[in-house]
């Protein structure tokens, strides 16, 4: 059940373009009969902001955007770009994560994307930190067949009935979910 804490969004994407952005939010607000319009109200956007924990200014200007809308949900994509430092160290990732537990503290959950990179696919790549610092991971991979995705956890804290949940499959329609 997904119904919990409902509420606005904000989505600070380092790597795509307002372009691609809307171009993909288009396509999710019509795959559940919606306009993208529909989205704007709860919806706020940033692209190619230099968002970065190490910086206090773009940092300290996230946390006041949080602090003064509320959102329900952050989407940070990605880790890679937000991060001060290097991924592969420990000493770069712990502070990452305080900083997500400082816009966790204002109410927000947080959801960051982060890239696989390893033989083991449901790694992210670079420190063990990144999963021990995760409440949860799901990882995104091709499916069974050309037409869908799957997505899995790699770890769950405190799952429902104490076990994990079964797969979900995405359509995909061309490169983009839906």
């Amino acid at each position: 059940d997904i119904s919990g804490n409902q509420g606005p969004v904000m989505i600070i994407d380092e790597e795509s373009s307002w372009r691609r952005i809307h171009y993909r939010l288009a396509r999710l607000a019509a795959g559940r009969g919606l306009e993208a319009q529909d989205l704007e109200p709860k919806l706020m956007l940033c692209c190619f902001a230099g968002v970065n924990v190490g910086n206090p200014q773009t940092w300290g200007r996230l946390r006041a955007e949080v602090r003064k809308y509320k959102p329900s949900l952050v989407i940070l994509d990605a880790a890679i770009r937000i991060i001060a430092g290097s991924e592969d160290k420990s000493e770069f990732v712990g502070p990452f994560w305080s900083a997500i537990g400082g816009l966790q503290e204002m109410g927000a959950a947080v959801a960051i994307a982060h890239h696989t990179g390893h033989l083991e696919k449901a790694r992210g790549r670079g420190s063990t930190a990144w999963h021990g610092g995760a409440d949860v991971v799901a990882v995104l991979s091709k499916g069974d067949t050309k037409d869908r995705n799957k997505m899995t956890w790699a770890k769950l804290k405190d799952p429902p009935g104490l076990t994990d949940p079964d797969p979900i499959w995405i359509e995909r329609e061309g490169r983009e979910q839906v």
